[in-house]
């Protein structure tokens, strides 16, 4: 991506939905390469780690940082159990 991109992505209305409950370092599907434990031991530990990479980001380039971070209590590596508050974050 070039500047211009990065720094648009950095600003748009961006949600990270994670449930709090993912955090099962021996989940189904979970990758374990060198480069993915380094962003974190389970998936709620990668997403917050993305979300923070991206706000250090814009803070680095002195651009705006519209994205925000959600977390369901309660919620694991469901689909079915994030649609519900997904749909309510998009459709406001």
């Amino acid at each position: 991506m070039d500047h211009a991109a990065v720094v648009t992505l950095l600003g748009r209305d961006v949600t990270i939905l994670l449930g709090e409950d993912d955090s099962d370092p021996d989940g189904a599907m979970l990758l374990k390469s060198p480069e993915a434990m380094r962003q974190g031991e389970h998936r709620l530990a990668r997403g917050r780690t993305y979300h923070r990479h991206a706000a250090m980001l814009a803070e680095r380039l002195g651009v705006p940082f519209a994205w925000k971070l959600v977390t369901l209590p309660g919620v694991g590596h469901s689909h079915r159990a994030m649609a519900g508050p997904a749909a309510r974050i998009l459709l406001g």
